[in-house]
């Protein structure tokens, strides 16, 4: 623990290790994860990139990535953006959606609707049954050291879907998404990720992070489908023709 009359900053200090023990994956049934819990001191965009492409994810104010003693089925994956092409399914998503109102603010809102449907679609979609309140919503992704975005879409007036995303220099990364679970149709979940890909092209970076892919979990697996992507294999960024797992139908 450091000392809170010392700015860690001052001493050159860019992170301290604050969680570091065996627990379940909560993506794998049955596997044992390591995921430790490093508290950030350093809020510039260069910080962000250096870690992003290290495999890390953003909780609150910590980082962390998988280095479990048993199992490397986690794999950071990445979107180059300039090479992203939008497809026929793409545009007929956008089009759907249209009739969407999107606010773009910053930092994110912490309010009733948001923490209403953040527990909705948890739960509706078998995430999770466990419900948060304002301070669990704002500690999860509210709470940032880094610039952090809110991506809110509305129907007349009404909040159907939020994503969170992080901004670097040179990067962004999809932080969480939730949204109303009961329209389907419109298929915002991926809608979040599409418009994300063009606010990052519209703004020339680099890469846009959708966190970690594991093959064998649905929720995770679907990331393959954006291509192209490169994922983080054995520490090396290995293009998508190349990385194996399911191919987009």
């Amino acid at each position: 623990m450091t000392n809170p009359l010392i700015d860690p900053r001052e001493m050159g200090i860019q992170e301290v290790l604050v969680h570091d023990a065996p627990e379940p994956c909560p993506y794998r049934a049955g596997v044992t994860a390591r995921m430790p819990l490093r508290l950030q001191f350093e809020p510039s965009g260069e910080r962000l990139d250096a870690l992003l492409s290290q495999g890390d994810r953003r909780v609150g104010p910590l980082m962390y990535r998988p280095t479990c003693p048993t199992c490397n089925a986690c794999q950071s994956l990445r979107i180059p953006l300039e090479q992203f092409q939008f497809r026929r399914s793409h545009r007929r998503i956008l089009n759907r959606n249209a009739d969407l109102e999107l606010r773009i603010t910053s930092p994110p809102v912490v309010d009733t609707p948001r923490v209403e449907l953040f527990n909705r679609h948890r739960k509706e979609r078998g995430l999770s049954r466990k419900r948060l309140g304002r301070q669990g919503y704002r500690a999860w992704l509210s709470q940032t050291w880094t610039e952090t975005l809110e991506f809110a879409w509305y129907k007349d007036d009404k909040l159907i879907c939020v994503s969170i995303l992080d901004r670097g220099e040179e990067a962004s990364s999809a932080v969480y998404c939730h949204y109303d679970p009961s329209m389907g149709e419109r298929s915002l979940g991926t809608l979040a990720i599409l418009k994300a890909i063009e606010w990052g092209k519209q703004k020339q970076l680099k890469w846009h992070y959708l966190g970690l892919y594991v093959e064998d979990n649905s929720h995770l697996s679907y990331k393959a489908r954006f291509k192209p992507h490169e994922r983080l294999i054995n520490g090396v960024w290995t293009p998508s023709e190349s990385s194996g797992g399911k191919t987009e139908p």
